[in-house]
């Protein structure tokens, strides 16, 4: 049996959330139809990130969720638009097999590096070009 990788990420918003919800469960069934292990790959933010991975959860139990976020937990939760969504993520964080915040001291000194720029009166197309050249 082999093990099917699902990543996600997408939209915040559907007009059509259960015909989504359908179309995600086929697409489940059609990859993981071996019976082999499933992982989901996400950063479970609002939206096709979370609903793909709580259908693979109610489709695969046994599947593993593994959280890749861009921003420390309480960072990324202040995005959120009620106290309920992120009740939400932090019930698929508890349940994940592994979370990993991403660490980006590059891009985070270019951005410090574009704001200093921008703070001492350097044009914007300067201040962007710097923060591409760390």
């Amino acid at each position: 049996m082999s093990t099917c990788r699902i990543g996600v990420t997408g939209h915040r918003t559907f007009d059509n959330l259960l015909g989504t919800q359908r179309q995600v469960d086929n697409v489940i069934a059609t990859l993981a139809s071996d019976g082999g292990m499933v992982e989901v790959w996400t950063s479970p933010a609002e939206g096709a990130d979370r609903v793909v991975t709580e259908r693979v959860l109610a489709a695969r139990p046994s599947a593993q969720v593994h959280v890749v976020l861009p921003l420390d937990v309480d960072d990324y939760c202040s995005d959120f638009a009620t106290t309920e969504s992120v009740d939400a993520f932090r019930r698929l964080l508890n349940r994940a097999a592994s979370v990993k915040v991403m660490q980006h001291p590059a891009l985070t000194s270019a951005v410090t590096a574009t704001a200093i720029d921008l703070d001492i009166g350097a044009p914007r197309p300067q201040a962007v070009e710097f923060s591409s050249r760390r």
